[in-house]
């Protein structure tokens, strides 16, 4: 059923309506995850807060509304899908990255926590994901190129991680292709490759044209709301214009 993962009401009739209707809830996949994709100094507070709602608080919140039950039961499982954002300096999605770190962190204490009493968490660590998802999105949107198949996972085999998970109880899951790994082993090791390999790759002019396409359209949305609400552009408010300078 639809919902809005970033609305307590929605989490709350989600979670209600789907206990009524099949009794229990003995797994949980938090997979909701977007990003503004633009530069972060041009965000503002409520941009931010946005971010870190959509990407970790609605996944500590409904794990929170469904764990009760499950330890009532004395079973379930909770996966939450990470990303490698944060651990390849990935550019321009500092709020993104450090929502998406937060949920390993979350997860890896929620299993420590309850897996004695039967409820177990797992966490997905995605890469670049092919044919589905935001990217492929962006990219149609935008007029950029996804990268090479070597460099990216099929949506099967994220679907095919979290049964794994599930199935094994496994801790974490990094659901990259081959190069990946070893690229996750080296930006662990070596944190500060990750910004010179995203310039070599092309990663870093890729993402600054994605931002300069988002940054026109909310010049454009703010322009628009301006003229809604009777004002020039060089009328609008302080914060929001700084924001889109």
């Amino acid at each position: 059923m639809p919902g809005d993962v970033t609305s307590a009401e929605d989490r709350r009739e989600v979670v209600e309506i789907v206990q009524r209707s099949f009794g229990s809830i003995d797994v949980l996949v938090n997979n909701a995850g977007g990003d503004p994709q633009r530069q972060f100094h041009n965000l503002s507070e409520d941009e931010l807060h946005a971010v870190v709602e959509l990407n970790l608080v609605s996944s500590l919140i409904l794990s929170r509304l469904i764990l009760p039950g499950m330890l009532a039961r004395g079973r379930g499982h909770i996966v939450n899908v990470s990303s490698m954002a944060g651990r390849t300096s990935f550019p321009l999605t500092e709020a993104y990255a450090a929502a998406k770190d937060g949920l390993i962190g979350f997860t890896r204490v929620l299993r420590g926590d309850y897996r004695r009493s039967g409820v177990s968490a797992s966490t997905l660590i995605l890469g670049p994901v092919r044919d589905a998802g935001v990217g492929v999105r962006t990219a149609e949107e935008v007029g950029i190129k996804l990268p090479p198949r070597a460099f990216t996972v099929s949506p099967r085999a994220v679907s095919k991680a979290a049964v794994r998970a599930i199935v094994k109880d496994k801790p974490e899951v990094a659901v990259l292709p081959g190069p990946g790994r070893a690229v996750r082993a080296l930006m662990d090791r070596f944190p500060g490759m990750g910004p010179s390999m995203n310039r070599m790759t092309g990663v870093e002019k890729t993402m600054l044209t994605v931002a300069e396409f988002r940054e026109r359209e909310a010049r454009l949305a703010a322009e628009e709301g301006d003229e809604a609400a009777g004002r020039g552009p060089e009328l609008a408010p302080g914060p929001r214009a700084r924001r889109e300078d």
